[in-house]
């Protein structure tokens, strides 16, 4: 199996990572402040206080930046079965390549958007609201990711961290006692999901961080293919699958624990059908450079985040709030996207070079 599983790519997969990072932009544009007329704060596009239009509606659901890293989640899921798959040769072999590349994959696009994030600080004194301090030590543990209040965004990059031992152990007792310890493992940390003790202990709402949508992406990977198989009419399904994810927040609520639910369910479906349905091929561009897309867009909201009360003024002149968020979301795709290219290529390709190399040697010892 793992000699078959070598040749296998998903781009349709691909392009998915890539429309997750865009909507993470456009959800930090929808949630940009304006000054209104009684002098407070309000979202352009996630404040549920506002009253509900049909107009913004489509920039609710391409702005749900939690659904999008959920799916992000799932689709890491899928790819690390199939990583660990090709890789199974041993279980000290497996986990040297597995736990080498999730290092390298994680950290050196991570330490550069640091080092940018340090030095427009230190030029400019650009920061996010609400940022940690840029004193050393502090930088150094958001460099080690122990902490991730400099640029918000790699909060699910502990996730990452966190999912990667999950889902080692989880492939290998896949691999000896079949489906059962997925289910187990899923509906264990589904259950938990809901506890707020253990919510409280990753510092993050449930909401965030669903671990069970890593073992919904495995499932995907393992059993997808022969479901999807099945169907009569995949079209159909992809269709019912993009609405479920898209609703999954309107209907249930935002910070309902349910929505991460739908979302991880809705999330493998998708995923599953993508990678294994009849389906042409989607643009993969924002799919390539979407992991340094995802981590620099940051660098944008010191600049579209500082002026509430000249987007409060466009506000009050008549300007609908959904063409504002979409401006704002337009020129931080455009600023961002050179910028995340260079560093796909130089440092996510260049540092995976490197680690193959010193992989392949280590094999040759």
């Amino acid at each position: 199996m793992a000699a078959t599983s070598k040749a296998r790519f998903y781009p349709n997969l691909e392009a998915a990572r890539g429309v997750a990072a865009l909507m993470v932009a456009c959800f930090h544009a929808g949630g940009t402040s304006y000054l209104s007329a009684d002098g407070s704060h309000t979202s352009l596009l996630r404040d549920p206080h506002l009253p509900f239009h049909w107009a913004a509606l489509p920039g609710q659901i391409l702005g749900n930046g939690v659904g999008a890293v959920i799916l992000f989640f799932v689709l890491s899921g899928f790819v690390l079965a199939l990583t660990l798959e090709r890789s199974a040769e041993s279980l000290g072999q497996s986990a040297l390549g597995f736990f080498g590349s999730r290092i390298v994959r994680i950290f050196p696009a991570a330490l550069t958007t640091l080092a940018l994030f340090v030095a427009l600080h230190a030029a400019f004194g650009a920061t996010l609201p609400m940022s940690g301090s840029f004193d050393p030590l502090n930088v150094m543990r958001n460099a080690l990711l122990l902490k991730t209040d400099i640029n918000g965004v790699t909060w699910s990059l502990q996730f990452e961290l966190l999912g990667a031992p999950l889902i080692f152990a989880a492939f290998w007792l896949h691999r000896r006692f079949g489906v059962v310890p997925l289910a187990v493992i899923f509906t264990t940390l589904l259950g938990l999901s809901f506890a707020s003790q253990w919510q409280a202990l990753f510092d993050r709402p449930s909401t965030f961080a669903p671990l069970y949508s890593f073992v919904a992406g495995m499932a995907a990977y393992f059993y997808g293919r022969g479901l999807v198989d099945r169907l009569q009419r995949p079209g159909v399904a992809l269709a019912i699958g993009l609405a479920c994810f898209a609703m999954a927040r309107i209907v249930l609520g935002f910070t309902s624990v349910w929505s991460g639910v739908a979302e991880t369910v809705s999330s493998a479906a998708i995923v599953a059908l993508l990678a294994f349905g009849p389906f042409r091929v989607m643009p993969r561009f924002y799919g390539r450079i979407s992991y340094s897309f995802y981590l620099l867009h940051a660098l944008t909201l010191p600049i579209i985040w500082s002026r509430p009360d000249l987007l409060g003024a466009l506000v009050a002149a008549g300007v609908p709030r959904t063409a504002i968020a979409l401006v704002l979301l337009v020129g931080s795709v455009a600023a961002i996207t050179p910028l995340a290219w260079l560093q796909y290529l130089v440092v996510e390709v260049g540092s995976g070079r490197l680690w193959h190399a010193f992989e392949r040697r280590l094999r040759l010892i």
